[in-house]
């Protein structure tokens, strides 16, 4: 019993006690991974003071932040803050920009007189012509993500603009009038318009109150998100001198126009933010197109580009195709030079034959617009009727089959054109996909006129195939590779790969780059093989049925109906993604993931497979030791897990199976039998808490009842013994 009482207190510790992270903040490395600098180890410059701030932020280029000591999102910053303090050090020098923090607490009147309405606040300021006082060039995206990486790819971009001049440009573009509205609105217009819709007064909309919101602090009252973009406008728009571009304000008179567009506009405007959108002529669909995503220069400038470049419905061929992206020849494989390429395209290709296809046929091409546009992947689509792409396809496949047969110790895959054909053979129009950096070929299966006018189901093809072969996974993508699950177009099971890398390396960087490469080329064999294998056992298996019904003399109709069922071709199964992570920028971002801790470290070379449509991860390989970024530690794990029935093992190895690990779990190897209760959480612990108390409960009143039974018994006895000597006593 006291075992148990132990039991139910460590669990219940457990339940109402986080588990520490001794090592948080340690700043000391050990085998499983980079050294670290100690977050509390780095000291930031004096803090700016009413008295400091004119003068230091006339010299120079500044991000400051508003910061309060008592404010609980200022404290989660602080190690954030360090971490890219630390990291820009040396980047600050040769920029000139610097990073200085206002403590409002203490400077209350002073903080007030900026506008700041919430803590923390961070802005970039920069000195004024004569570099006597300051003005304000832009704040940081109230929506964007506050990691180191994203920290500092806002000032390398602000760096950027720092050496073209573009800070001091007045707004390019005009205030539309409702009347000029309501043409772009219907489409009557010859070249697409960027605008900016505002929750603002008449007053407040115009070009000249958008440059001079540099040097007023206070304006847009009631609406800091208006603020944020006004700052932004003059560099979104210089940014895109072939684009027209307007803004449009949505109070007074023009409440009508906005409200048509269902624009939210109707409620208090500190709860709301302007809203953007790019209107096409009627000869690209006329229809409007809304940014949904943060509100930072650099992405609105990239989506700008990409959007008038896929509204285009640019008609392309092998030649103009390969000048598009940088690993398109079949010829020449793959780059194995380069290391990881953050541009990296997806191309789209409505490829149609002459004559083949109607008018309906493009119709689709307006509703695909939006749905790509929100993607965060760098995807484009493109027209052809170049029956060369047809044929590089097949080519691509070939190049692939003597690319995954290189290594002389790789068993032999044979090419099979009917694997092939299974997972291309359609009608036509359909979609071609292509990728830099892959020779795998992916097809758009449509087999009638009405699969290729089904804007849904192409939608959902963009979707599973928007990822680049082998990516960086961030904060910003996170998401999209763990999107919630929908039936039509993910499987349970699948997988992603997650490796390590480090920056600090590049060699090691580019040699297990270039090995994912190969794993998921390899992979992607062995995963259709084991797909088409499938489908043909599922074939056979009918026409089994259907012949042992003939024999019985079943009714034709039945056997029929058996004949006719439709095969499920398994588009879905066995899906992997592979993505890599930075070890030495990505360490918060990890361990919010909760594969990494201080009891879980992994190092430059290692990886992981992870659920994406569950909590689990498997660190160890189908061999019993720690996942590796090598062909066979990897792909053979792969294998395993998504074709446990039809997997071989290598020759001469023995296998094990895989246990997986639960994300965030507290637990040490030696207890990862408590990972089934982590991870239902809270309610996991209560339960099992709840089964050991009823547990102890009952074996508590056993003992109870089994004493009590033996008193009773005694005391029974005893009784009887005192009848039968009375008894006896009365015969003597």
């Amino acid at each position: 019993m006291k075992v148990a009482k132990s039991i139910v207190a460590s669990l219940l510790a457990i339940v109402f006690a986080k588990a520490a992270d001794p090592a948080k903040d340690s700043g000391h490395g050990d085998e499983n991974g980079p050294i670290v600098i100690s977050i509390n180890s780095i000291q930031l410059p004096e803090l700016l003071t009413p008295e400091t701030f004119n003068e230091t932020l006339a010299q120079g280029i500044n991000f400051v932040e508003f910061f309060s000591p008592y404010c609980y999102h200022c404290k989660q910053l602080e190690p954030i803050w360090k971490e890219t303090y630390h990291r820009f050090l040396e980047e600050s020098a040769l920029s000139g920009i610097s990073m200085r923090q206002v403590d409002c607490a203490a400077n209350g009147d002073f903080c007030g007189k900026h506008s700041i309405r919430s803590y923390p606040t961070l802005r970039l300021y920069g000195p004024n012509e004569d570099n006597t006082s300051y003005k304000l060039i832009t704040t940081y995206p109230s929506g964007g993500k506050r990691t180191p990486q994203n920290f500092l790819k806002f000032l390398r971009s602000q760096y950027d603009d720092l050496k073209n001049d573009r800070f001091n440009l007045p707004v390019k573009g005009e205030v539309l009038t409702e009347e000029k509205m309501l043409k772009l609105m219907n489409g009557d217009i010859e070249e697409p318009v960027l605008v900016s819709f505002w929750p603002t007064t008449d007053k407040e909309t115009t070009l000249k109150y958008f440059e001079d919101v540099h040097s007023n602090p206070i304006s847009f009252k009631n609406c800091y998100s208006c603020f944020n973009l006004a700052v932004l406008w003059s560099r979104i728009t210089n940014r895109l001198p072939d684009l027209n571009t307007a803004v449009f304000n949505c109070g007074g008179t023009n409440s009508r126009v906005c409200q048509a567009l269902n624009l939210p506009f109707n409620v208090n405007r500190a709860q709301v933010s302007p809203e953007i959108y790019m209107f096409l002529p009627n000869s690209q669909g006329g229809i409007r197109v809304k940014y949904n995503h943060d509100l930072i220069i650099s992405d609105i400038v990239d989506w700008s580009e990409r959007l008038l470049a896929n509204a285009q419905a640019e008609e392309v061929t092998l030649d103009s195709l390969t000048t598009k992206m940088t690993s398109l020849d079949p010829r020449k494989g793959l780059d194995f030079l380069k290391g990881p390429d953050p541009n990296q395209k997806q191309v789209f290709i409505y490829y149609y034959e002459e004559g083949s296809d109607t008018p309906e046929d493009f119709e689709i091409w307006p509703h695909l617009l939006q749905p790509i546009m929100d993607l965060t992947t760098n995807t484009y689509i493109y027209r052809s009727r170049d029956s060369q792409l047809e044929d590089l396809l097949d080519k691509k496949y070939k190049k692939l089959i003597d690319y995954i047969n290189t290594p002389e110790s790789e068993p032999e895959r044979p090419l099979n054109r009917e694997t092939y054909l299974a997972r291309t053979i359609t009608s036509v129009p359909t979609f071609l996909v292509f990728k830099d950096n892959s020779m795998i070929p992916t097809v758009y299966q449509n087999f009638s006129p009405k699969e290729i006018r089904d804007v849904k189901k192409i939608v959902n093809f963009v979707e599973q195939n928007q990822f680049p072969l082998v990516d960086r996974l961030t904060i910003d993508n996170y998401e999209s590779y763990f999107p919630k699950f929908n039936p039509e177009i993910h499987d349970k099971d699948e997988k992603l790969v997650v490796s390590f890398f480090s920056s600090d390396n590049k060699t090691q960087t580019i040699n297990d780059y270039n090995q994912l490469l190969f794993i998921q080329h390899s992979y992607d064999y062995i995963r259709h093989q084991n797909r088409f294998d499938l489908i043909e056992e599922a074939r056979a298996d009918k026409t089994d049925k259907s012949e042992k019904l003939k024999g019985e003399g079943i009714d034709p109709k039945e056997i029929i109906k058996v004949l006719s069922k439709k095969i499920d071709h398994l588009n879905n199964i066995g899906n992997v993604l592979t993505v890599y992570v930075d070890l030495d920028d990505d360490q918060k971002f990890l361990e919010k993931t909760g594969w990494i801790s201080a009891r879980t470290k992994f190092k430059p070379g290692e990886s992981i497979i992870v659920s994406r449509f569950g909590k689990h991860y498997w660190d160890r390989d189908v061999f019993g030791h720690k996942l590796m970024t090598t062909a066979q530690s990897l792909r053979e794990t792969l294998s395993y897990l998504l074709f446990p029935s039809t997997y071989v093992p290598p020759e001469n190895k023995t296998t094990v199976r895989p246990s997986p690990r639960v994300a965030g779990s507290p637990y040490p190897d030696a207890l990862a039998f408590l990972d089934i209760i982590h991870q239902y959480g809270l309610f996991g612990y209560l339960l099992i808490t709840a089964s050991l108390i009823g547990v102890y409960t009952v074996i508590k009143g056993h003992r109870r009842r089994s004493r009590k039974a033996k008193f009773l018994s005694h005391k029974s006895n005893k009784e009887g013994f005192q009848d039968a000597y009375i008894e006896l006593s009365k015969h003597d």
